[in-house]
């Protein structure tokens, strides 16, 4: 089984699970699956490093100024900004052989979960699940 999302829904997940709280085997199914969006996380973040690095404004040395913002030579902002949409929306696949088996309990722990969402949690809630559905979780 493998979950097809984007690098922005990575983002967007990895985010929401800050306001999921579970216990017992449900915590055990969102920190099993955090892991592995967490892993995809980091492969973006590197990612997105580069594109930093190479359009970035840097000092006499040689090095970024600011490395965690995105402040790209004027020169080169309109090709970066583009290179950071198309490395946002590139697909990204998390095998989920191995957790097939939480499956059920991870949506049983977002679904049931006591946090009151709002604004962009609500549509990132949404959205994770419909993507774990498709998955035939429920």
């Amino acid at each position: 089984m493998k979950l097809t999302i984007t690098n922005l829904q990575v983002l967007n997940f990895t985010q929401f699970f800050n306001v999921v709280s579970a216990k017992g085997k449900h915590a055990r199914a969102v920190a099993k699956f955090m892991k592995l969006v967490e892993a995809k996380r980091q492969e973006y973040a590197e990612d997105e490093y580069k594109i930093v690095n190479e359009y970035g404004v840097k000092d006499e040395d040689g090095q970024l100024i600011d490395p965690t913002t995105y402040n790209f030579r004027a020169e080169d902002a309109y090709k970066a900004g583009k290179e950071m949409m198309i490395l946002k929306n590139e697909e990204v696949v998390i095998d989920l052989t191995e957790f097939e088996p939480y499956m059920s309990n991870l949506i049983e722990a977002i679904e049931n979960n006591n946090a009151e969402l709002k604004g962009n949690d609500l549509l990132i809630f949404d959205e994770l699940l419909t993507e774990l559905e498709k998955l035939g979780g429920n």
